[in-house]
Parts: C-alpha cells; sequence; structure tokens
C-alpha cells in the first residue's frame, strides 16, 4: 500500500469526472493529506434521553443548520457534524481521518469512528467531543480534519456501494441500523 502524495491528491481532485472531494480548494492540499473542512448541518444529543431508552433513533435531536458565526461546543458536549465536502472514495483506495493538530490544541477531540472503504461516496459525519475547559466555536467552512488515501493491492471485489449502510448521506448522519 502507498499513501497517495500532493500531486496525486490534486490530480484526484481535478482530472476525473468523479472527483475525490467536492467542492474542491486547492489550498486543502497537503503534502500527503486534504485538509477537509466544517460543513453547517450539525446534531446534538437528544434533550430527553436516557439510559433506560437508548435507542439508535432516539439519542439524537434533529438536524439543524449551523449560522455563518458558528455555534460553541461547551465543555463536555458531544456533537455530530458533517464535511463541507462531499467524497468519492475509487474502488482500488481507502481513506483515513485525522485531527488536524490545531483541532486536537484547541481541545476538540475527533472519535475517529470509521473510515472511508472503497466506493465509499457522500460527507462525512463527524464525532466531535470537548475536551476543554472552554467553549470551542466551531465555524462552517474552518478545516478541522485531514484524509489520507492510500492504495489497495487492487479494487475491492465487494466495495461500499454494495456493503455500507451510510453510502450518499448527506449532513449530521446518525448511526444507522446494519443491514
Amino acid at each position: 500500500m502507498s499513501i497517495w502524495n500532493d500531486e496525486r491528491l490534486y490530480m484526484y481532485c481535478t482530472a476525473y469526472g468523479a472527483p475525490l472531494v467536492s467542492p474542491f480548494d486547492s489550498k486543502c492540499i497537503n503534502p500527503a493529506s486534504i485538509d477537509l473542512r466544517l460543513g453547517t448541518s450539525y446534531r446534538l444529543p437528544h434533550p430527553g434521553w436516557s439510559l433506560r431508552n437508548v435507542t439508535v433513533n432516539t439519542q439524537w435531536g434533529e438536524e439543524c443548520t449551523m449560522p455563518d458565526k458558528g455555534i460553541e461546543l461547551q465543555p463536555g458536549q458531544f456533537i455530530l457534524c458533517c464535511s463541507l465536502e462531499r467524497v468519492q472514495i475509487p474502488i482500488d483506495a481507502i481513506a483515513f481521518l485525522y485531527s488536524k493538530s490545531s483541532t486536537g490544541r484547541k481541545g476538540l477531540e475527533h472519535l475517529h469512528a470509521g473510515l472511508g472503504d472503497p466506493g465509499f461516496i457522500g460527507q462525512w459525519t463527524w464525532e466531535f467531543y470537548n475536551v476543554a475547559p472552554w467553549p470551542i466555536l466551531l465555524t462552517p467552512g474552518e478545516r478541522l480534519m485531514q484524509m489520507v488515501v492510500e492504495d489497495l493491492t487492487g479494487p475491492a471485489a465487494r466495495d461500499y456501494s454494495q456493503t455500507g449502510r451510510y453510502l450518499g448521506q448527506v449532513g449530521a448522519t446518525p448511526a444507522r441500523e446494519a443491514r
């Protein structure tokens, strides 16, 4: 396996009919990753949830739209957000998400719950937790995560379009029942 460099990332974002990320901003390309920006969709835990009645459908409140000025995530608060970008992972590659170092230095922890399987198409859902003792401002368009792409030894025999339950997701998407 080999990690894609800046030239290959740029090529896949600009030269193909199905770009790796869209909308694309060339300023987001790093030597071996591409920065992803915060979208506007988010969900907070449902205000009435309790350990006695937790199900996939009752944990999260309604989908909300973040204002341009952003929202403050309070200490100890958990939130689902999404990437601004729609990603399309080739069937012969896999993508990994990492927090940017500046994201961690603010005290914003990403739970890294998932990876970009071959054939995944959609917006990423990010699981953030404020571990800092201060509020953290989340602003749409802010670069919070970086995506690293690696080649597989060959194309997946069954890609995400055949196996995944989040294909085509848009916005901050709560857990879905397994297929």
